[in-house]
Formats: structure tokens, C-alpha cells, sequence
């Protein structure tokens, strides 16, 4: 995920709109591919499954390294945007968390039968974060 999301900062490197936009809808899109896992990662990390000892601790530290760079990836293009005055939140960090936080939900509220595409749904939260921030 982490390989898909550099690519995807990497497409357009002098948009910060176009960057968070398409970090955005390939994380939602992976998520969607790969739900169950994420749910099961999220609580060996940090919910009911975190004291089992599931994972040895260079598993778990593997994986909240993979996770701060995603945030890291999250703060850089926000920052770059704030810089050049396309963004108007008023702290990257927040923001940062908001938008994690909202992706990071989707594949829990979406369904397949309902009236949008995976596709649609993924497209319609990057504009919906990207408003928010604009």
C-alpha cells in the first residue's frame, strides 16, 4: 500500500490538490480491496486483539512505520499546500487525522448494493475532503 500511495503523491508533484486527491481515492480503493485485513490490523494494533501477542513486535513496529509514513506522505502534501496558499486549514495535523480518520472509515459504511461504485464512492470522499480544506 505504502509503494501505491508514494505513486500516487508522485503523479503530479507540483499539484497538491491533484497529489491528495489521488492519495485519497488509491488508499480508499485499497482499503476496499484489502477490508478485512485492515480490520484485522487495526485491532491487533490498537483494539480488543492488541494484548494477544498475535503479531511479534517487529511485526507490529513494521507496521505503525508503515503508517506513520503514510501520515508523514498526508502532512507533506498539506503542507506544500498550505505553503502555496491552495489549502486553508488551520493545522496539518488535525487535518491530517481528519481525512485518515474518513477514509480509513468508508469500507465500513459503504455498500456494494447501494446506488455508487466503489469507484464513485472513493471519488466522491476526495472531493468531499478536498472542500473541506479549501
Amino acid at each position: 500500500m505504502l509503494a501505491q500511495l508514494l505513486l500516487a503523491a508522485n503523479a503530479s508533484p507540483e499539484n497538491p490538490k491533484q497529489q491528495l486527491r489521488m492519495m485519497i481515492e488509491h488508499q480508499i480503493i485499497f482499503q476496499f480491496e484489502t477490508q478485512d485485513t485492515f480490520r484485522l490490523i487495526d485491532s491487533v494494533l490498537y483494539g480488543a486483539m492488541s494484548n494477544t501477542g498475535v503479531l511479534q513486535q517487529n511485526e507490529t513496529d513494521e507496521l505503525q512505520l508503515i503508517q506513520r509514513k503514510i501520515v508523514q506522505l498526508y502532512q507533506q502534501i498539506l503542507a506544500e499546500g498550505l505553503e502555496r496558499k491552495l489549502f486553508t486549514m488551520s493545522d496539518k495535523t488535525v487535518a491530517t487525522f481528519a481525512i485518515l480518520g474518513a477514509v480509513s472509515n468508508v469500507p465500513y459504511w459503504f455498500s456494494d448494493e447501494g446506488e455508487l461504485s466503489r469507484t464513485d464512492a472513493a471519488k466522491k470522499m476526495a472531493d468531499f475532503i478536498l472542500n473541506s480544506i479549501n
